[in-house]
């Protein structure tokens, strides 16, 4: 399992999204704990860069991903990290790694 293993990482803009989808306090103080034994992954300015940099690059070739999204893209370059997620636009985000289950 990749929490076993240490493969899974959080970014802000994906804990908003987890935390929205809850429904009473209960459920959002077990998701909040939970969440904090995950390695968490900051935007700072070089973050930042590079997201304008990927975005400047995307509309060029007349792509637009949204801000969360090209934060995201961002984060996992800068971690060289696998990107885990059913969004198909990261496949066109150059330098994004796309984890791929495998299947049983």
């Amino acid at each position: 399992m990749l929490i076993d293993t240490d493969e899974v990482a959080l970014v802000g803009v994906v804990l908003a999204e987890l935390l929205q989808g809850c429904r009473t306090q209960p459920e959002r103080t077990t998701l909040s704990e939970a969440l904090l034994a995950l390695r968490y992954f900051e935007v700072i300015q070089a973050t930042w860069s590079q997201a304008g940099d990927l975005s400047a690059y995307l509309l060029r070739k007349g792509i637009t991903l949204p801000l969360s999204d090209l934060l995201i893209a961002s984060l996992a370059i800068e971690h060289d990290c696998r990107l885990y997620t059913l969004d198909a636009h990261f496949k066109k985000s150059p330098g994004v790694h796309l984890y791929m289950p495998v299947s049983v």
